[in-house]
């Protein structure tokens, strides 16, 4: 069980979920096939398995600004884009449970841009949902790629720019 775990969350970094089968994951594991159905009931509550985990790795991801300008960590994009294939074809959904990401990243933004709790709290829902309909849905905003980096980018701009006057406004 622990190899197919581990086969669907190495997919997953470089592969949209819709494009995995069960056995391109036995495959990667060594495994025939038919143990996702025995031991998991499918490739969806695999998935769900694995989420927590994959949450986890993502929050460990997590540095601001993002650490390179050019690209988002494998393991965000993993993470949202298992959540909306989760959404759409499990039928519970996405798992309930913890958020390592929303526990995370409001604490990097508040120590970070020195933000009131309800702000970083608000932003990082704008960013965690920046992330998920570009990585999930890319074609939605635009038929052109969209540089998801340059978005990250400007809402780092935004930020610092919103530290900025929060700063002023303080020192007046």
């Amino acid at each position: 069980m622990d190899a197919l775990r581990a086969s669907a969350m190495e997919l997953l970094l470089t592969h949209h979920p819709e494009h995995i089968t069960i056995r391109d994951i036995a495959e990667l594991a060594d495994v025939a096939h038919v143990y996702i159905p025995q031991y998991f009931g499918g490739k969806a509550e695999l998935f769900a398995d694995i989420y927590p985990t994959a949450a986890v790795e993502a929050a460990s991801a997590v540095a601001w600004p993002p650490l390179s300008t050019t690209e988002i960590k494998p393991e965000l994009l993993r993470l949202a884009r298992l959540a909306l294939w989760l959404a759409a074809n499990h039928p519970g959904g996405v798992p309930a449970g913890p958020r390592p990401v929303v526990s995370r990243l409001p604490d990097v933004l508040t120590e970070r841009y020195q933000l009131d709790e309800h702000t970083a709290h608000l932003l990082t829902e704008r960013l965690i949902a920046l992330v998920t309909m570009f990585a999930g849905a890319p074609t939605v905003v635009s038929p052109d790629p969209i540089d998801l980096a340059a978005h990250i980018d400007l809402e780092v701009r935004i930020l610092t720019a919103l530290a900025n006057e929060s700063a002023q406004d303080s020192s007046r």
